[in-house]
């Protein structure tokens, strides 16, 4: 194994339960983007012309193409690190984000929309 290698148990475990979540989320996204989206967001919200069911569609999508890449890394024989730390990345910017919507985009929200 070199340094860009490891076989560490606990990590294997964490990227799959991450792998799971994500897809689950995806999913849902994808399948009640209508719904969720009458619930969370203000009537008539749209980003660059795009409607509120339509970002959390493509948002569902999105997520379950890195649910695959994260099952993936968790999946091999030797976890490669420099995956992890893009993995790791990639959470961090999906919180930041989060944070940023819910800041800059907080009229837009439903009262349940901020809460959740």
């Amino acid at each position: 194994m070199t340094i860009y290698q490891t076989n560490d148990p606990l990590l294997r475990t964490a990227l799959r339960i991450n792998s799971f979540f994500s897809a689950i989320t995806g999913l849902v996204c994808i399948l009640k983007s209508v719904s969720i989206a009458e619930l969370i967001f203000q009537q008539g919200f749209s980003i660059l012309g795009q409607s509120s069911s339509g970002i959390l569609f493509e948002l569902g999508m999105g997520l379950l193409g890195f649910a695959t890449f994260v099952l993936f890394t968790a999946q091999v024989r030797i976890i490669n690190r420099r995956q992890v730390k893009l993995i790791t990345v990639l959470d961090i910017c999906w919180v930041v984000s989060s944070g940023i919507l819910l800041i800059d985009f907080t009229n837009e929200f439903t009262s349940l929309g901020t809460e959740i």
